[in-house]
């Protein structure tokens, strides 16, 4: 059995994780639409963005994404808490 310290000290370690992923694209993002390249921007945040963002949290609310996401994974995660709590 995982301690709920464990599990909690996990889940905030990926909540700052996560956090500083979000504000890396948009940094990216920033720095592309700066090139002033309408049509680079667009493809970048079609597709790559895109696939990050949909493996993680979906933010953007994108069709298809990962089988498996990081919001799974913290479900899975926070369930050990409900299992330690039985």
């Amino acid at each position: 059995m995982v301690h709920e310290f464990k599990v909690r000290e996990t889940l905030g370690t990926i909540e700052e994780d996560v956090e500083e992923i979000y504000d890396r694209l948009a940094s990216i993002e920033q720095a592309i639409e700066e090139l002033g390249e309408s049509s680079i921007k667009a493809r970048a945040e079609s597709y790559w963005m895109a696939h990050i963002d949909g493996a993680l949290m979906n933010r953007g609310g994108w069709l298809g994404g990962s089988f498996i996401t990081l919001q799974d994974t913290i479900q899975e995660i926070e369930e050990l808490l409900m299992e330690e709590g039985d």
